[in-house]
């Protein structure tokens, strides 16, 4: 039994290695995405069968195999028959996979990814910029109802907007965390323990939060290092949420189509006050399923800046699979007290992915616009637009070339095109 169980928890590990929800993004958005992408592998290699079927064949050559935990081999089919079309929030992924783990309490598992792209600008004032980045996940499960996650970063490369001056983020994976020796540092992304209710159907999270793995997302644009490199297509760019800090978020879910949560987080990553200047947030979604291939999830939030009184937004954020098209749309508005501590005033973006392995193996195609409103009236909208091709060599290593294409660039008539290409490994 304890032979074939460790063959089931090795399979669980594997699974975690994979790459939005998800990102489809900073912190979280990478391990959800590996997630995604292996199952997607691992899927292929069982060729239609379930997980159960898969596990009674090894299994026929343990002496072991009458004595599965049960618990643990449904929790694993479960996983494994999720199609990534019907996931609508990729927290719930990493979910799956920790309560997979059940099992296993106490032992803190690895997992890694690094990407690097290199992007540059021609013209008589061409320049080139590279950044990489490397990411570590550990997680454990302690006890039947509670888990620990973190993720540690360490970035080299500050991206094109070292060079030129946007409203837009030119690579959301960028954001160098060199000291000024230039030594690259680890820093804390995450670091959170989550308690289940009511077999999960209500949960908390306590802990170092990153709010956008949990609002504003959707499955086409929420990933910066296997989607979208432009941070317009991860989170709103009008989306005013704090940075990484002290947080809690609280869940609860309604027969797996509806779902509430509240979250509040301090405005001040320095541990200090911490019950001082909260930012407050609070979304519902809806997550639909139409028939094979025909998957949606829509949410809508409101929230209220911790800083500023009467400042406050809503925004929205959508994507609907129709087979191997995928489509997204973002909206958010900030009402006029945002402009006291915050440029913009709303932003919009459309745009879709498309699986196009009919054509060339192993690839994806996704092409996006956005477009910018400050509440300086001085100043234009600004737009962006982004093309990519991202090719699958194995289970882990991803390439993908990218075009970008910012129009009024900082509200002035500045319009810059840019090339990139990005790789990206998990192990």
């Amino acid at each position: 039994m304890n032979q074939l169980r460790n063959v089931l928890l090795g399979f669980c590990v594997i699974l975690s290695t994979s790459s939005s929800f998800g990102q489809d993004t900073t912190d979280i958005k990478y391990q959800l995405k590996y997630l995604s992408d292996r199952i997607d592998s691992l899927e292929s290699i069982l060729d239609g069968n379930s997980l159960t079927n898969y596990i009674n064949k090894d299994s026929a050559r343990s002496r072991d195999d009458k004595n599965i935990n049960p618990d643990l081999l449904e929790s694993l089919t479960s996983f494994l028959s999720f199609d990534e079309e019907i996931q609508s929030s990729k927290r719930k992924r990493i979910n799956d996979l920790l309560g997979a783990l059940r099992s296993a309490p106490g032992i803190l598992n690895f997992k890694g990814s690094a990407t690097s792209s290199i992007q540059w600008k021609s013209g008589p004032d061409h320049f080139s910029t590279a950044v990489a980045s490397f990411d570590i996940f550990a997680f454990s499960q302690l006890g039947d109802n509670v888990r620990f996650f973190a993720n540690i970063e360490a970035i080299g490369g500050n991206g094109p907007n070292s060079q030129l001056n946007t409203f837009s983020g030119l690579n959301g994976d960028a954001g160098s965390t060199q000291n000024n020796t230039g030594l690259d540092l680890l820093h804390i992304l995450e670091a959170w323990a989550e308690l289940d209710f009511l077999n999960g159907w209500f949960n908390i999270i306590i802990g170092k939060l990153d709010l956008t793995n949990y609002f504003d997302i959707n499955a086409v644009a929420n990933d910066e290092t296997l989607q979208f490199l432009s941070d317009p297509f991860v989170n709103s760019t009008a989306f005013p949420v704090p940075q990484n800090s002290a947080g809690i978020k609280v869940n609860a879910k309604l027969a797996n189509l509806l779902f509430f949560q509240f979250a509040c987080a301090s405005e001040d990553n320095s541990g200090n006050d911490i019950f001082n200047q909260l930012f407050k947030i609070l979304s519902t979604g809806l997550h639909t399923n139409l028939g094979e291939g025909f998957y949606g999830e829509y949410h809508i939030y409101v929230y209220k800046s911790g800083i500023e009184k009467d400042a406050a937004g809503f925004g929205v954020s959508a994507s609907h699979s129709f087979n191997g098209l995928r489509i997204f749309g973002r909206w958010n508005n900030n009402n006029l007290d945002y402009s006291n501590i915050f440029p913009y005033k709303n932003y919009w973006s459309a745009g879709f992915d498309l699986n196009s392995s009919a054509v060339i193996n192993d690839t994806k195609i996704g092409a996006a616009f956005g477009k910018i409103n400050p509440f300086n009236k001085s100043l234009k909208d600004e737009m962006i637009s982004e093309f990519y091709i991202r090719y699958q060599f194995n289970e882990w290593i991803y390439v993908s070339p990218h075009l970008q294409l910012v129009k009024n660039s900082a509200g002035i008539e500045s319009d810059y095109l840019l090339f990139g290409l990005r790789s990206h490994f998990t192990f």
